[in-house]
């Protein structure tokens, strides 16, 4: 016997971002300690092995581990922040599709009169066009953290 019917509450992707951050933020932290833990080896080696050219090899390697360390930070970060636009789709993309109707329609007004697709302007308009998605998405958000913290009070 299928399920007929599915209600999805709120806090149904916080719940599962949260459930799926501890797995996928331990397997960064244990990957990143283990690159780490082989960069340590390789400048050991490297010191025994090369002693004359161990300073160029450990200024490359800081800059890797260093690099290392942001992108898992950075992956993190994007997780969640993929998983904010995921809860908040409907309040981005109107905004940002609404901009981009009212940016191209001028083109596609042109179009249906003359037959002529007019593209001297083209990145006027669509730099008008980004800028806008811009705008509204700076608002869109100032909008829900608004909204955020006015439940919390």
């Amino acid at each position: 016997m299928c399920p007929t019917k599915i209600t999805v509450k709120k806090r149904y992707l916080s719940l599962v971002r949260n459930y799926l951050v501890t797995s996928l933020g331990r397997d960064l932290l244990l990957n990143t300690l283990f690159a780490l833990l082989i960069i340590a080896v390789i400048l050991l080696m490297g010191r025994l092995a090369f002693p004359t050219q161990f300073t160029e090899l450990a200024l490359w390697y800081r800059k890797f581990a260093v690099g290392l360390v942001f992108i898992s930070l950075g992956f993190m970060a994007s997780y969640y922040v993929s998983f904010w636009i995921l809860q908040n789709v409907r309040r981005i993309v109107a905004p940002a599709v609404a901009s981009l109707v009212g940016a191209l329609s001028p083109f596609g007004i042109s179009f249906i009169l003359t037959g002529k697709l007019e593209l001297s302007q083209l990145t006027n308009q669509l730099s008008a066009a980004l800028a806008g998605v811009g705008i509204l998405f700076t608002a869109t958000i100032s909008s829900l953290v608004k909204k955020k913290l006015e439940d919390e009070e």
